[in-house]
């Protein structure tokens, strides 16, 4: 019986692997088995072992044995809080007994880490791949053009946010670290070399960043989920080519990065 979380490179498992391995180091009987694989199409190797394991095929997936009958899942919302509350001893979680105010800021920033932070880089990411692919910007006349903008516009207003309460607060839900930074930490790193977010003028961002990426658990994150890349947290981070995304050519290829002692 095990507790087993697959991931690909360059995916959000890296939010669940960091609260893992947090979580080893804070709770002795935790233990899990990483399992890592390159980023890829359909017929792919990790591809296939996903849609095996969850009709959703994404990463991460986690399988625990540890229960019967087992269970499966593939969200990393959901996984989170799994994690936390199943085998965490309720570490890393605010509950109602802190008092409401401290509860609802911790709800809204775990819900709006995912449904409004992320969800609009996903969108922006659509657009961008979309000009890309006709080989021209997107017509300013176009009601196309006109939906790229507004997501790319509450993005800005999104980076403001954090910035202020990050300006207000060690960490989003408070001066401990919560669920909320797990569920956030992707979008603020690796899902950078998909879409250029410039985290430049956040000063509180980048000092909320730098915070996060010293901790001896995100360092083994980087080393274990994804081949000792350093932590992504300059202002702007380098674009990733295919070859290096699809596990073709290492990060260590990409100008502006190189690992320790190079």
């Amino acid at each position: 019986m095990s507790l087993k979380i697959y991931c690909l490179h360059y995916a959000a498992s890296d939010r669940v692997v960091w609260l893992c391995e947090e979580l080893s180091e804070l709770v002795p009987s935790f233990k899990y088995e990483l399992f890592v694989y390159e980023r890829g199409m359909e017929a792919s190797e990790g591809k296939k072992m996903l849609v095996s394991l969850h009709a959703a095929g994404t990463a991460p997936t986690m399988v625990d044995s540890t229960v019967s009958p087992t269970i499966t899942l593939a969200e990393s919302g959901a996984i989170i809080e799994y994690l936390i509350h199943v085998h965490g001893q309720g570490h890393f979680s605010v509950s109602l007994s802190a008092g409401p105010h401290a509860y609802a800021e911790y709800s809204h920033w775990y819900n709006w880490a995912g449904a409004s932070f992320q969800a609009f880089l996903d969108a922006n990411l659509l657009g961008q791949a979309l000009t890309a692919l006709k080989g021209a910007p997107i017509p300013e006349d176009g009601m196309a053009y006109l939906v790229h903008q507004a997501f790319k516009n509450r993005t800005l207003n999104h980076l403001k946010q954090l910035d202020d309460r990050l300006a207000r607060s060690k960490y989003l839900a408070g001066n401990e670290i919560t669920a909320v930074e797990f569920y956030m930490i992707f979008s603020l790193t690796t899902f950078r070399v998909f879409l250029p977010v410039d985290l430049a003028g956040h000063a509180n961002v980048l000092r909320y960043l730098a915070d996060i990426t010293a901790r001896p658990a995100y360092r083994r994150t980087m080393e274990k989920a994804e081949k000792g890349l350093q932590p992504l947290i300059q202002p702007l981070v380098p674009l990733f080519p295919f070859d290096v995304l699809l596990g073709a050519a290492s990060w260590d290829t990409v100008p502006g990065l190189v690992k320790d002692g190079q």
